[in-house]
């Protein structure tokens, strides 16, 4: 399945990547959604760590909880920036790879999100990335609005 996200912000694209590599904020996401959300940073590599309640649907699968660890390793790229997720490593058979830009544009500063994700559970992995697709959208989505707020009182 591929999923592709674009957030506009009224922000530069510095402030906005200061923002998507800031621990405070990814803390904060993960205080409104319930899920536990910790961000390193080392140089341009951000270490990301969420666990999560999982769905009804795949507690029989992974248990209780969801967790993710990936590395975004983060490069100049023009005016703006772009990010590549390592390996995510999850608890289910799954591949997710993802990228992120950070651009001017619009209202300030363009995010696009493209993400693939594969679950290779046999009969059922379609399936499991039909139920996936709208809670990873939701997730992205929540950024918006709590990102919006974040640069009002921490951008440009």
């Amino acid at each position: 399945m591929d999923l592709n996200v674009r957030h506009e912000y009224a922000a530069s694209p510095d402030a906005v990547h200061a923002m998507l590599t800031s621990p405070e904020y990814f803390s904060g996401l993960g205080q409104r959604s319930g899920a536990t959300v910790l961000l390193e940073n080392q140089g341009n590599v951000s270490s990301l760590q969420v666990q999560a309640k999982a769905p009804e649907q795949v507690k029989a699968m992974v248990g209780e909880t969801i967790s993710l660890n990936t590395r975004i390793l983060w490069e100049r790229d023009g005016e703006g920036w772009k990010g590549v997720a390592e390996a995510a490593k999850l608890k289910v058979p799954a591949q997710i790879s993802a990228r992120v830009t950070v651009q001017p544009g619009g209202a300030g500063t363009i995010v696009e999100y493209f993400l693939a994700v594969s679950v290779t559970i046999p009969f059922i992995g379609k399936k499991v990335e039909q139920m996936a697709e709208p809670r990873i959208r939701a997730a992205l989505d929540a950024q918006k609005g709590s990102g919006d707020a974040w640069l009002a009182g921490h951008g440009d």
